[in-house]
């Protein structure tokens, strides 16, 4: 950029030179010529000096061998297999059609003793976590395919990273080589087509040549504009305006709505602490009495979380003007600026119009950033008196002013959303769930405040069989909770334990991450008796299992009383500990 910056500017220079040539050479005519006369003289200039002007054709970068590089640099380090299974597939011909993985080496036997399994076998926990990590992904190459800026190879490093970080933080599922080579395959190959495509639409969008023409026809008026000593100022003020200091403005609001948001958002109660946003989260799924919302919450959590904060957030602000205010407060706050900045040039009194821009860009610096070659443009064929020009400026500002707020009106929450430097769901997800991580036997979300934790552990563990496990003899959904199971003489086993039987009291042999503290007479709260007991054919159904043997006591469970369960889960923390946990939430989250 910086030397496509250099070539616009001095292609800039070398076409004013020659543009005020031609106002010397068309005024010794003596002759009165019109503007077709005075076009056809400027289209044979400016033709010429393309010919002659000197720009090496940027040449795009094969970001596929880029990308190709890094992804085996990532997997060398892990031996000769990961290698030789990376060179069996050019990255091209990978990525073209949905990722769907077939589980090698998963078998099953029986035991004459009652035990359980995880019926979520390999290839679904596997898939389940690949759908995941592609949509994490997904997220974040078109977030930075928004922002339209070109490609570096730190954007392939962090998808690998974001990849090898959500592997092995999912210890329940056993990570083969083979799905781990393909999925790395089959993500790469896809941000490196997308990667590709911005890459070349950068270097069209930025090529010297082709923004020389796009300002073709300014250049053409302001060269008659000159030839004819035709009052600059309101036009000059009005394309400043325009082209440098509205886009500045309009970055600035962007870049400063996405916290506003936050903070609104955190001002409701749900989001106000982690246990206040689990609460509004499990009582929403109650009122919906949809079984495909709790299958989805179990099993695509971060997902279904997400769009659930997504759609608070339209709901919140479609309802309020508080977006306009806070908008409206960063607008007012950078025309203030701006106004101040030209006052302060405008008291130097010396130098000429470009000299007075310059020191009006140098006051705003630290607020607004002007894009440079908007500012390169304007500057040249410019005979505006100074002290005219700011006085139309300051007109010009305030007419900006109006627009904007306008604009800002008529855009709904949804397209604001999408133009935001910080994404406020994703921020919220984080500060109020944490690291996201679920139980691996009840699926049940992770307690533990932030990211950086050595242990995993939730207060509330659910039936297992919410989370696929059924008894190995009967083929039932299992009603027992994790609690009671790890004191248990039972046995577990899944795609953590390659399917080898494992027992529950020595579960951190697997799990090393997970603390679940062992405890027979614990209970499932009436909340999610009342969830398995009204949906216990669904969940059957969709994990391929036998529906769970229900106690009577849990069928007599109302909808009231399950509501009732949940406020008593959560309004144990109440009074001074409700003060308690908001204070930890907030140190959680600067820490």
């Amino acid at each position: 950029m910086t030397e496509i910056d250099k070539i616009k500017e001095n292609h800039t220079k070398q076409l004013e030179g020659r543009v005020h040539r031609l106002i010397d050479e068309c005024r010794k005519k003596k002759v009165m010529m019109t503007d077709k006369e005075l076009d056809a003289e400027f289209n044979k200039m400016w033709n010429k000096t393309l010919e002659e002007l000197s720009c090496p054709k940027q040449k795009p970068s094969d970001v596929i061998t880029s990308v190709t590089y890094h992804l085996r640099e990532n997997l060398s380090h892990k031996g000769s297999h990961y290698c030789e299974l990376l060179s069996q597939t050019k990255l091209q011909d990978c990525g073209q059609v949905p990722f769907k993985y077939t589980a090698e080496g998963f078998y099953r036997f029986t035991h004459k003793v009652s035990k359980i399994i995880n019926y979520e076998d390999h290839f679904m926990a596997s898939q389940k976590l690949a759908d995941s990590i592609i949509n994490a992904c997904t997220e974040f190459v078109t977030e930075k395919m928004e922002r339209k800026n070109n490609y570096h190879d730190t954007y392939i490093q962090e998808i690998l990273h974001m990849i090898d970080k959500r592997l092995q933080n999912n210890q329940n599922v056993k990570i083969e080589t083979e799905f781990e080579v393909s999925l790395k395959q089959h993500i790469c190959a896809d941000a490196a087509r997308q990667f590709q495509k911005m890459h070349e639409d950068f270097i069209r969008v930025n090529d010297p040549y082709r923004c020389l023409n796009q300002n073709k026809d300014k250049f053409c008026t302001d060269f008659k504009d000159l030839f004819h000593d035709r009052d600059q100022c309101q036009k000059k003020a009005e394309e400043f305006t325009i082209r440098c200091l509205m886009r500045a403005v309009e970055d600035f609001v962007n870049r400063s709505l996405g916290p506003d948001i936050i903070g609104e958002m955190q001002t409701r109660s749900e989001f106000s602490t982690r246990m206040s946003f689990q609460y509004s989260l499990l009582l929403d799924l109650l009122s919906k009495k949809k079984f495909e919302e709790y299958l989805s919450y179990i099993n695509s959590y971060e997902d279904y979380v997400k769009k659930w904060i997504l759609n608070k957030i339209v709901e919140h602000f479609s309802k309020k003007t508080t977006t306009f205010k806070f908008e409206d407060q960063h607008l007012q706050s950078s025309i203030n600026s701006i106004n101040d900045a030209i006052n302060k040039a405008r008291t130097k009194k010396k130098g000429n119009l470009k000299k007075f821009v310059e020191d009006v860009c140098q006051e705003l610096r630290d607020k607004l950033v002007i894009p440079q070659d908007a500012l390169g443009t304007f500057m040249i064929l410019n005979n505006a008196d100074l002290e005219q020009f700011a006085n139309w400026l300051t007109e010009c500002v305030k007419d900006m002013a109006q627009a904007a707020r306008e604009r800002f009106k008529e855009t709904n929450i949804q397209m604001k959303l999408r133009t935001l430097h910080v994404k406020p769901q994703n921020e919220l997800f984080t500060k109020l769930i944490g690291c996201g991580q679920q139980c691996p036997f009840c699926k049940s979300p992770c307690d533990a405040g932030g990211q950086q934790h050595k242990e995993h552990f939730t207060s509330l563990h659910r039936p297992e069989g919410l989370g696929r496990f059924r008894w190995e003899s009967t083929d039932k959904l299992v009603i027992d909770i994790c609690s009671s199971l790890v004191c248990s003489d039972c046995r577990f086993r899944c795609s953590a334990t390659n399917s080898e039987w494992h027992p529950y009291k020595d579960y951190r042999t697997i799990f090393p991450d997970w603390h679940i503290p062992p405890d027979v007479s614990l209970e499932a709260s009436d909340y999610w008796k009342y969830v398995l007991a009204t949906f216990n054919n669904e969940f059957a159904k969709e994990y391929d299992a036998k529906p769970a043997e229900i106690p009577d006591i849990w069928k007599s469970i109302t909808h009231e009383q399950a509501e009732e369960s949940l406020k008593k889960s959560f309004n144990m923390m109440s009074g001074i500990n409700t003060a308690l946990i908001r204070l930890i939430s907030k140190w959680s989250q600067k820490s």
